[in-house]
């Protein structure tokens, strides 16, 4: 005799009752929402994070370098003044700007390890040539009342050189802690579109 075979197994999946249904749903909308809400939250951090890299480090580094610029123009100024007229107030400048170099110094040194190493390298650069200007050029016409010898033209070219790599170095920071703003700002505009 031949066997039948097998009957499927009658054994239905057991119903759920409405308010099992309704228990199941809510649970899955709750699963939803706070996995949602979780996400949310991670991409607000992230986009909060991107903020502050640009408006409390980025940004004011570049405003530090600003004003390291502007000290060493004005410290350029008063010397220039100072040679031409041989009057001491007119160093008043000078006086000024080394305070200001001095702060933004500290400043960007402080952001420096935060806003990246070619930022370290650069600042450094800067230092370097304006010790360099100060030693060669500024200190030899403060020892002493300017002279023919510091108002020549040889004299007055080899420190504009000097102050002209300056310029080329503060041009280098500038542009460095730019890319690094615009870098930041294209994070920040990408971080609040998703």
């Amino acid at each position: 005799m031949n066997a039948a075979p097998p009957a499927p197994s009658t054994r239905a999946v057991p119903r759920l009752r409405v308010g099992q249904w309704l228990a199941l749903s809510i649970g899955v909308l709750l699963t939803f929402a706070v996995t949602g809400v979780g996400l949310a939250l991670i991409a607000n951090q992230r986009l909060t994070d991107q903020r502050h890299v640009v408006l409390d480090e980025v940004e004011p580094a570049l405003l530090a370098a600003l004003n390291l610029e502007n000290a060493l123009i004005n410290e350029e100024t008063g010397v220039r003044g100072y040679i031409l007229s041989g009057d001491s107030r007119s160093l008043e400048p000078y006086e000024e700007g080394r305070a200001v170099e001095h702060r933004a110094y500290l400043d960007l040194e402080r952001r420096g390890a935060v806003t990246g190493s070619a930022l370290v390298d650069d600042l450094r650069r800067v230092r370097t040539r304006a010790a360099t200007w100060q030693l060669r050029f500024v200190e030899p016409i403060l020892r002493s009342a300017p002279t023919a010898d510091t108002r020549s033209i040889a004299h007055t070219l080899a420190g504009k050189r000097l102050f002209d790599a300056i310029r080329a170095s503060l041009g280098q920071l500038r542009g460095d802690l730019a890319s690094r703003l615009a870098s930041a700002r294209r994070q920040l505009d990408r971080k609040s579109v998703v």
